[in-house]
Parts: C-alpha cells; sequence; structure tokens
C-alpha cells in the first residue's frame, strides 16, 4: 500500500514524463513491496490463515442456516439479526485467531530459540561414535 501510494504521488507529480519514468517507478515500487512481503511473511500468514478460517466457519454455519450474508442481502442492507451476528462472529473470529497464532511458538524464529536454549550445538551435530573407557 505505501509503494503503491508513492508510486501514484510520484506520477502526479513527474506529470506526462517518457515510459521510462513509470517503468522505474514501478520497477522501486516493485522492489519496496517485494521487501516489505519479506519482512512480514509471518504476519501476512497469521492474517490470511484467520481471515479464511473464520470465513469458512461463518460460511460453513451461514450454509446451515437460512443463508443471510448472500450478496443480494449484504448489498441492499437486508441482514436480519442473525446476519448481523455472522457478520460480528467472523469478526471476533479473526481477531482470536490472529491473537491465538501470534502468541503461539509455531514459527521458526521461535523454533530456532527453543533448540539454541534446550541442547547446545556441538552435541545436536556430534555423530554418536565409541568412548574408551
Amino acid at each position: 500500500l505505501i509503494a503503491y501510494m508513492s508510486y501514484i504521488v510520484f506520477l502526479h507529480y513527474a506529470g506526462d514524463q517518457d515510459n521510462r519514468v513509470v517503468y522505474s517507478v514501478v520497477g522501486v515500487a516493485g522492489l519496496i513491496g517485494c521487501y516489505i512481503g519479506f519482512k512480514a511473511t509471518r504476519l501476512i500468514i497469521i492474517v490470511c490463515t484467520a481471515l479464511f478460517g473464520s470465513f469458512s466457519v461463518v460460511t460453513g454455519i451461514d450454509l446451515c442456516t437460512d443463508q443471510q450474508l448472500s450478496v443480494d442481502n449484504v448489498q441492499n442492507d437486508h441482514l436480519n439479526d442473525l446476519g448481523w451476528g455472522l457478520v460480528a462472529l467472523f469478526g471476533a473470529l479473526t481477531l482470536i485467531g490472529a491473537y491465538f497464532q501470534h502468541k503461539s511458538e509455531h514459527h521458526p524464529d521461535a523454533l530456532k530459540k527453543r533448540n539454541s536454549t534446550t541442547q547446545p550445538l556441538s552435541s545436536r551435530t556430534r555423530e554418536p561414535g565409541y568412548n574408551a573407557f
């Protein structure tokens, strides 16, 4: 989002320039977006899995009931109490799922930290051998 906004602002001030300006700005914005994505991979995965998990649960509940979350009902604001409850449940499940995933230690940084504190590196990499008495 930051890279896209900088792209729009730069093109606004650049005016009608050569295509080289457009391609260079798109390239730099793409590199900035890639770097942000690389550094925020864990956060992106947490958000995506929390959203998809809560969407699956809410859609399953909606399909078992009277299907309040249809496109027509949402666009025309014809949601009853069940529909609004499902929307609230979606938000709550997303936040709860993201929180518990963030607090869990199932990511590479936590695994490195846990492995390095429980057992020294030399004893993990040493092959078993014969000890003379």
